[in-house]
């Protein structure tokens, strides 16, 4: 609604891509994000409730490398196939092209995310 409202020179192209770039960011958030960051808090409180220090610094780097796999995984297929990504979701050719120059921007987001569930969590 607020694209519509803002009067944006294509409000219809802009709302489609829109939708896409949060489906697909909301996707990979809840599916991997979270899933990362339930597994941080409980395996940090467990290694902590115990008194082994040492364990969960190991514990706290291991998180971050899978995030940071985690977020490789994920974006290096999503950038390599941005031209397609948008096909999965519309015929349209302005819809599938404005969603492969979005697509590195989403990406750098989910990488992003990635640290920020897993260390909010391990906080």
């Amino acid at each position: 609604m607020m694209n519509l409202m803002a009067g944006l020179p294509d409000p219809q192209l802009e709302t489609s891509v829109l939708a896409i770039i949060v489906n697909t960011g909301g996707l990979m958030f809840n599916n991997i994000s979270l899933g990362l960051s339930g597994k941080a808090s409980t395996r940090v409180s467990n290694e902590l409730s115990v008194g082994r220090t040492q364990v969960t610094r190991v514990v706290v780097r291991s998180i971050l490398l899978t995030a940071i796999a985690s977020g490789t995984i994920l974006g290096f297929p999503m950038t390599l196939f941005s031209n397609i990504w948008g096909s999965l979701f519309s015929n349209e050719e302005n819809v599938v092209r404005y969603v492969s120059r979005t697509i590195p921007l989403l990406v750098a987001s989910i990488f992003l995310d990635g640290f920020q569930c897993a260390l909010t969590q391990v906080l």
